[in-house]
């Protein structure tokens, strides 16, 4: 066989086995234009978080006692997550793994504050110390909502790392 033939050879060699690997797992860049789709349906599922890395490269083992469950299913159109007793509803946008939910307010309200603007509208603002329970406004009552963004770092069949304020929390797979 000729050189040039087994370049080419080993060239479609490494090209059939990069097109398959890319299929298993899923390395996030920033700016990737990675089908949405693909990666809703393959982060669906239960993880369990096993360990956080630091900054500084240190990684934490997660005690069992500390460790939780990030349910990401979907139902219809909506995609919903459930950690514990908080549950809400995500989405991605681009390499962002973005989860709003409106927090059960067990506290009693200790204040309460009235807004009127210059057109005559009106909202009353209810709070607890300074922290802003809901709100009134002529559209009814609109709730504080808890939005939490996660960087998607890293996504195959069996792990999946979520980057927040520095830390990449690593999760497994059920």
């Amino acid at each position: 066989m000729k050189p040039i033939n087994h370049i080419i050879l080993l060239g479609f060699i490494l090209f059939v086995f990069c097109s398959c690997n890319q299929n298993e797992k899923i390395g996030i860049n920033k700016g990737s234009n990675l089908n949405t789709n693909l990666l809703e349906k393959k982060i669906i599922g239960d993880w369990t978080i096993n360990k956080i890395e630091r900054p500084d490269g240190n990684i934490d083992n997660v005690p069992n006692e500390h460790k939780y469950t990030l349910k990401l299913s979907k139902n219809k159109d909506k995609n919903i997550f459930q950690v514990e007793d908080v549950n809400g509803i995500w989405h991605l946008e681009d390499s962002l793994l973005i989860m709003e939910n409106i927090p059960v307010s067990k506290t009693y309200i200790d204040s309460v504050f009235v807004i009127n603007d210059a057109f005559g509208n009106s909202e009353v603002i209810l709070k607890n110390g300074n922290e802003k329970i809901a709100s009134i406004t002529k559209n009814g009552v609109v709730p504080e909502k808890i939005t939490s963004l996660m960087t998607l770092v890293f996504l195959d069949n069996h792990i999946l790392k979520l980057s927040m304020e520095g830390d990449i929390h690593i999760y497994n797979k059920k």
